[in-house]
């Protein structure tokens, strides 16, 4: 009956020690020992392992030649005089060896005897006699559990052979759960006895019975059962019937062997009122923690007295605690009282918990949560305490339950007025956390409001959902829409919504190239000197288009500088204008400021709860570390954004974080990688795809193409993007090589003559826009095309000073190449020693193995790998092992970083392989090493 039997007895070893100095003892009366025997007696909450004790002990006494006679108390047979001793002498005379001669007296209960009307003390005296007889010939270990539940008759026999056993090979052992029967007989009885109290196990004898280490796991079993025994095994069947074995579902998990125990124990704690106990409990555990009696009470709907008398029951029972509210000793018996309850009954039994909290005015968070659990809400006061808590949620950052709260408020609102402002609420939540669902909900709104200035409001969150679900020109015209609705002439005060529509116009404008944005700088050149939204947007539009068009360096420098002067964004739409001053100075070659729009875009993200612009600001920071060449810092910051797109664009397409990381793995030979993210976003076995961003990925797939060796597929990849880019007025080299790229797979199949032309080109858009990266790419496939060393040498002195590390390697293999067949050995060698380092330092494992053997061709040494341990973290495995050394668990950092979880676990891996540490417990001193 008792699982515990099953599974190891940690914990108990104090326990154990007592018995077996008892059985010393017992086992010495034989010998005519002068001292008395010591009896012991266990107690113990309910599931605290009284039973797994004493089994253990019988199983100690047996083996050192013990005769064992065990029985129970139970609650039905306490009316039964000398039930219990009954149930001891019968199996012992039925095992007595025929040497012994047992006279029974007269009145003596046998198994087969009636029950007596009254018990002699001739009779009490006799089955003594009889206890002693049958000990003479080997030691008696008399094991009664359940104690409290022994008839009056048996414990004044148990109490008389306790007080007679001296010099007699006897040992008792008896069993009570506290809080039960009648306390004052028991301690009587048992008041010489050795006192063993089991005290719950703690985490790491928890971890013995779940047969793992210590851990998430064990932890997480150990807080839901308090390291009650019964509890622990119970919720370990439960889990094993379940194929359940992991942290995350023990916290609220419960089973059928855990709710029958939870039932049982609930009707023992008041066997004459054992509905009004199943009503303070499920009453406990729908208010939760910290309940005070008499709330607990009223959602019971009982009276004080009868709630009190129940209440102190189950304390007795150790299924709650005592205090000055009521709470469950363990979370494990909340959740088995909450699973006995029907759906229904437990919807029911939150809406009268709501309303009893609303008319007692306690914290909204504690009546919302209640509100969240029932079913369709018919209280009028329920929807401003939903929309309260849904404003405080998103002002914390918690935008999937100010959804879910706005939405049980849609609900119980009829059409109106109110109804319209919930609805732009909701949408403006589901921005934050399902862009599809906002665009919906606010497509509703916009198309239902009752006014244009009504209209206008809603059209700007709109625009900027549309924008991020990849259609900028949708967007674009429901802010058109909106304008085209507000009358200036007759309704002055409509300019500064006309002006906030139009700096959203403009920060979107960078995605389309068919709508003019002329007209909408005029109208804002007006405002700019009073609104710095407006001066922000017009700076960063200009910088944007200038650097695509690769025209004038210096103003869209200037323009995007425009933009860091003004201040961070204070709205929603003034991020777009940093997002356009980041892309153009990334353009310019300006890294350490894109870098800084960047941090301003991830840390006023947050600070203002836009997820979609802290995506924008890890992907910024991949281009970034695409430009230097940090290959494995890429797809650290790409993965960031990726995974907020992901929770907030479950079915989105490609995006700009996704074309960094599939370049970033063709770069470190992630081959299957590329192909998988490829295949994922639509570019791999299918049409070319139109959003915005997969014209940039066009020419990743190329590059992934002519690594497969399809160099036909991959030119057309190119000559495509190329197309298309110059179609939405992307004429900058620094945003596509597909010129150089073309040029070189044009060689490759004998048309040198259009690969010179397409090399020349980007050649002369380098050098006018003054870049050195895309220059000295552009040059290097000039030189591999005419075999012109003076342009390999131009391309090598150009990306010498530039922060394009990689770019500065592959020309460096390049020259080395040329100079080794024209027989310059040693500056080869040196160009190809520098070559191998920088390459090595990116991660570039195939452009590494490509300069390795051009080095053993050249007769020299490969120089020494880069350094490991810290050294080798990249910087996002630096950020999460130093939180993870500073105490924060998985899911706190996957939350500070806007990562998921399984994302932290597998940099912790890469970080404890790198640092050469099995884990946690020596990061710390790991990374201070």
């Amino acid at each position: 009956m008792d699982s515990t039997v099953d599974r190891p007895l940690p914990g108990r070893a104090r326990e154990l020690a007592t018995f077996e100095s008892a059985l010393d003892v017992a086992g010495a009366s034989t010998r005519a020992a002068v001292q008395a025997t010591m009896h012991v007696v266990v107690e113990g909450e309910p599931g605290s392992g009284r039973t797994a004790v004493l089994r253990a002990a019988a199983a100690l006494a047996a083996a050192r030649g013990f005769q064992v006679a065990w029985t129970r108390g139970r609650p039905g047979e306490r009316g039964y005089p000398l039930g219990v001793a009954r149930q001891l002498i019968g199996p012992l005379l039925t095992r007595a060896p025929e040497s012994v001669q047992v006279t029974l007296p007269p009145g003596v209960v046998t198994p087969d005897a009636p029950i007596p009307a009254s018990i002699d003390p001739e009779t009490m005296y006799g089955l003594y006699r009889l206890i002693v007889r049958l000990a003479a010939g080997r030691p008696l270990f008399v094991v009664v559990d359940d104690l409290q539940w022994c008839d009056a008759a048996s414990l004044r026999w148990l109490g008389q052979l306790a007080r007679r056993s001296a010099r007699v090979p006897l040992l008792l052992a008896f069993a009570r759960t506290t809080g039960l029967g009648d306390d004052l007989l028991l301690d009587e009885l048992t008041g010489s006895f050795a006192q063993l109290h089991l005290r719950p196990l703690i985490e790491c004898e928890v971890a013995e019975v779940v047969r793992q280490p210590m851990g998430p796991f064990s932890a997480a079993c150990h807080a839901a059962t308090g390291g009650n025994p019964f509890l622990l095994t119970a919720l370990l069947d439960d889990l094993a019937e379940g194929g359940h074995d992991t942290a995350d579902v023990v916290a609220g998990y419960t089973g059928p062997a855990t709710g029958r125990w939870v039932r049982s124990r609930i009707r023992q704690a008041d066997p004459h009122a054992a509905q009004n106990a199943e009503r303070i409990a499920r009453a406990v555990a729908i208010l939760g923690d910290g309940a005070e009696p008499d709330l607990v009470a009223r959602q019971a709907g009982l009276g004080i007295a009868p709630a009190t008398e129940a209440a102190d029951a189950l304390v007795r029972s150790q299924l709650l605690r005592a205090g000055r509210t009521l709470n469950f000793r363990r979370p494990i018996v909340r959740n088995a009282v909450l699973h006995e309850m029907s759906e229904t009954e437990r919807q029911v039994a939150h809406a009268r918990a709501a309303r009893l909290l609303y008319a007692r005015g306690r914290r909204t968070a504690l009546v919302v949560d209640h509100l969240l659990a029932t079913g369709p809400i018919g209280d009028v006061w329920s929807v401003p305490v939903l929309r309260e808590s849904a404003r405080a949620a998103l002002a914390a950052g918690v935008g999937g339950l100010a959804v879910v709260q706005l939405r049980k408020a849609l609900e119980a609102t009829p059409y109106g007025p109110e109804h319209l402002d919930i609805l732009v609420e909701l949408g403006e939540a589901e921005q934050r956390t399902d862009v599809a669902a906002a665009v919906a909900h606010l497509t509703e709104a916009f198309e239902s409001a009752a006014d244009p200035r009504s209209a206008a409001r809603v059209a700007e969150h709109l625009a900027a959902a549309t924008c991020e679900g990849e259609d900028a020109k949708a967007a674009i015209g429901v802010l058109d829409r909106a304008i085209a609705g507000l009358d200036l002439d007759s309704h002055p005060r409509n300019a500064d919504l006309v002006a906030d529509l139009d700096i959203l116009a403009l920060g979107i404008s960078a995605r389309v190239t068919s709508l003019a944005c002329a007209h909408r700088i005029e109208r804002l050149q007006a405002r700019a000197a009073a609104r710095p939204g407006a001066a922000r947007a017009i700076a960063g539009i200009i910088a944007y288009r200038l650097s695509a068009a690769c025209r004038s360096r210096r103003q869209s420098v200037a323009r995007a500088r425009e933009v860091l002067a003004l201040g961070p964004p204070e709205a929603m739409r003034d991020f777009f204008a940093y997002r356009n001053a980041a892309l153009a100075l990334c353009r310019a070659g300006e890294l350490d400021l894109a870098r800084r729009c960047a941090d301003t875009l991830i840390e006023h993200g947050r600070a203002l709860n836009q997820p979609i612009f802290v995506a924008s600001g890890h992907g910024l920071r991949g281009w970034l570390a695409l430009q230097y060449g940090r290959l494995a810092n890429v797809i650290d910051e790409c993965r960031i954004a990726t995974d907020v797109h992901a929770r907030l664009m479950p079915d989105a397409g490609p995006h700009a974080a996704k074309m960094y990381m599939i370049d970033a793995y063709l770069d470190l030979g992630r081959l299957e990688e590329a192909a998988r993210l490829l295949t994922r976003i639509g570019l791999l076995g299918g049409d070319h795809p139109a959003p915005y961003w997969a014209v940039f990925s066009l020419e990743s797939r190329g590059r992934y193409r002519m690594l497969r060796g399809d160099p036909e597929g991959a030119l057309a990849d190119y000559l495509e993007a190329g197309r298309q880019l110059v179609d939405f007025g992307v004429i900058n080299p620094v945003s596509g090589s597909w010129r150089s790229s073309a040029a070189l797979v044009l060689h490759g199949l004998g048309d040198t003559g259009k690969a010179i032309r397409l090399a020349t080109e980007e050649v002369t858009l380098a050098r006018s826009w003054g870049v050195a990266a895309p220059l000295g790419v552009a040059l290097r496939a000039i030189g591999l095309i005419r075999r012109d060393m003076a342009a390999l040498e131009e391309s090598v002195d150009v990306l010498a000073g530039s922060p394009a590390r990689l770019e500065y390697a592959r020309s460096l293999h390049e020259l080395g190449m040329v100079r080794l067949a024209s027989r310059h050995r040693d500056e080869a060698r040196r160009l190809l020693r520098d070559a191998y380092v920088l390459a090595l330092d990116c991660g570039a494992a195939p452009l590494v193995a490509r300069i390795a053997e051009t080095l053993a061709e050249a007769g020299a040494r490969r120089p020494r790998p880069r350094p490991t341990g810290v050294a080798a973290l990249t910087a996002q495995e630096r950020r999460i092992a130093e939180l993870a050394a500073a105490g924060a668990t998985n899911r706190e950092i996957a939350e500070t970083l806007f990562l998921i979880q399984r994302t932290v676990e597998t940099h912790l891996t890469s970080v404890y392989r790198k640092l050469g540490i099995d884990g946690r417990p020596t990061l710390a001193a790991a990374l201070g090493a």
